[in-house]
C-alpha cells in the first residue's frame, strides 16, 4: 500500500462498514482495483486484478492482525513537552483563539471534501482531526487525505493537529506516526514545531485543550479481542505526561477533552477506562467538556459521570465524513434507529441528530458536520454546524478560583434536532 494518492471515494463506498480490518483492508483493495480500473479503463479487468495482486492485500491484513504494532511515541525528548502555548496570528492574542475540529472525517469523499471546504472558509487558528483515517490508514489514504498538494485537509493559521482512531491501528499506526505526524504542526513564537506524538497539550492562560490518544488500544489481536476485548485506556507514557508534564492536578484551567472514542453512548459501547485515569488526577467533582467521534452522527449529552470516572459534557461529532447510516427502508417504509430509552437516560442524551439527507439503496443517510470553537479570555462558545446550518450553539464560562464552568445552550429552531431530554439547555446542566 504506497504512498501514492487514491482516487475519490464515494458515501456507498462506506456503506454497512464494520469494524472490522479483514473487511476494511478488502475495501482498500477494492478501491485501489478501481483506481486502476479508471487509469486503464481498456485493460482487461482480470489482469488488473491480478496486477494488484491479492496477496498484497493477504499480506498487509496478516501483518496488521499478527505483526509488530507502530511504537508507542512520547514526548521524553521533545523541547515542547506536547504542551503548547496558543497564539493567534489573526488577533494577536493567546486568550482570543479559534479551533475548527471534525471527526471520522478523512474518507477522501465529495462530502468530506466539502466539509473541508467549510472549515477552511472558517479561519481557525487551530484544526484538529479527532481520528480515523479511512480504510485502514494507509500510506496513500494519509496521502489523499491530509498530505497531496490537492488533499482537503484545512490547515490551520496557527497549527493542526491529529489524534488517532481505531482505523489507523488496522495498520498498525505506521503510516499515522511515520507519514502524517511529520505533517502536523504547530506555530510558535520561536517557530513551527511538529507534533511528535498521538497526544497534546493547547493552553493559554484560561483554558487547556487535552487531546487524548484512545486509538492505540482500541484494536486487538485475532481471537484473543474476543477474550480480552480491547478498552481504550491511555498508555502508562500518556498517563505519566498528565501527571508530570501537564500537570493537571495542579492546574485550575477549564478543562476540554479531545479523543476519538466516547467516554458514554446510548448507541454503541461505553469506553469509561481514560475517564477513570483522569479521576485519578482532577478528583470526582471537577467538570470538564469531553469531545469525541467514533460513532457517525451528531449527539450531545449532559453532565455524565460513570461509577468510577469524571464528571463530564459529552458530544459526539463522528460525522465529520463518514456518512451517518441512521436508518433503512423496510417494506417500503422509513425505519430510523433509535436509542433504547433506558440507555438514553443512563447516558444522560439530551439530542441526536435524526435528519434524512439521502437514501442510499435501502440505506437512510443524515448529515455531515464539524464545530467551531471560539476562546475570548474566560468564556467558550462551540458551534455544531452542518453543511448549511448551525445546529446548536453552547456557550462557557470558567471560574479560575473555583474551577467551575458554568454554560447556556440555543438550539436553531429551524433544525428538527431529536430531542430526548426535557430541554436543550439539559446539555449544559
Amino acid at each position: 500500500m504506497s504512498g501514492k494518492q487514491i482516487i475519490k471515494r464515494n458515501h456507498k463506498d462506506y456503506l454497512n462498514l464494520r469494524r472490522s480490518e479483514a473487511q476494511n483492508h478488502a475495501r482498500t483493495q477494492q478501491s485501489l482495483y478501481k483506481a486502476k480500473r479508471i487509469k486503464k479503463p481498456k485493460r482487461n479487468p482480470i489482469g488488473i486484478f491480478l496486477s494488484l495482486d491479492v496477496f498484497v492485500w493477504g499480506f498487509h491484513y496478516v501483518k496488521s492482525r499478527f505483526g509488530k504494532k507502530h511504537p508507542f511515541l512520547d514526548y521524553t525528548h521533545s523541547a515542547t513537552g506536547g504542551v503548547f502555548e496558543m497564539y493567534s496570528e489573526q488577533s494577536g492574542n493567546k486568550n482570543k483563539i479559534r479551533i475548527v475540529a471534525a471527526a471520522d472525517w478523512a474518507t477522501y469523499t465529495e462530502e468530506s471534501c466539502r466539509i473541508g471546504e467549510l472549515m477552511k472558509k472558517e479561519s481557525g487558528d487551530y484544526t484538529i482531526h479527532l481520528g480515523d483515517t479511512y480504510y485502514v490508514g494507509a500510506p496513500a489514504e494519509i496521502q489523499s487525505n491530509f498530505i497531496g498538494e490537492d488533499a482537503p485537509w484545512p490547515k490551520g493559521n496557527s497549527g493542526t493537529l491529529a489524534l488517532p482512531g481505531n482505523h489507523e491501528f488496522y495498520s498498525n499506526g505506521d503510516a499515522y506516526f511515520k507519514r502524517l505526524l511529520k505533517t502536523m504542526f504547530v506555530r510558535t513564537k520561536t517557530g513551527m514545531v511538529a507534533q511528535e506524538a498521538s497526544f497534546f497539550c493547547l493552553e493559554n492562560d484560561y483554558w487547556r485543550i487535552i487531546g487524548l490518544d484512545t486509538g492505540y488500544y482500541s484494536v486487538g489481536r485475532l481471537i484473543i479481542e474476543w477474550i480480552i476485548r480491547p478498552d481504550a485506556h491511555l498508555d502508562h507514557a500518556l498517563v505519566d505526561w498528565l501527571k508530570n508534564q501537564v500537570k493537571l492536578a495542579d492546574d485550575n484551567r477549564g478543562l476540554i477533552i479531545f479523543s476519538h472514542h466516547q467516554y458514554c453512548s446510548a448507541f454503541e459501547d461505553q469506553y469509561p477506562k481514560p475517564a477513570e485515569v483522569l479521576k485519578e488526577l482532577i478528583g470526582a467533582d471537577r467538570e470538564v467538556i469531553w469531545i469525541w467521534g467514533h460513532e457517525h452522527r451528531f449527539a450531545v449529552y449532559g453532565k455524565y459521570q460513570s461509577k468510577n470516572g469524571i464528571r463530564a459534557f459529552g458530544r459526539c461529532i463522528g460525522h465529520g465524513g463518514m456518512p451517518p447510516e441512521i436508518g433503512k427502508i423496510k417494506s417500503g417504509k422509513e425505519v430510523y434507529k433509535e436509542p433504547e430509552p433506558e440507555r438514553a437516560r443512563e447516558s444522560h442524551l439530551v439530542f441526536y441528530d435524526q435528519r434524512k439527507k439521502d437514501i442510499i439503496g435501502k440505506t437512510i443517510i443524515g448529515h455531515n458536520g464539524y464545530i467551531v470553537m471560539d476562546m475570548d479570555e474566560d468564556k467558550l462558545s462551540i458551534e455544531y454546524k452542518d453543511e448549511k446550518n448551525w445546529l446548536f450553539k453552547e456557550e462557557w464560562q470558567v471560574d479560575l478560583q473555583t474551577m467551575k464552568i458554568a454554560g447556556k445552550a440555543w438550539n436553531n429552531p429551524a433544525v428538527d434536532l431529536k430531542l430526548v431530554a426535557g430541554s436543550f439547555n439539559d446539555a449544559v446542566k
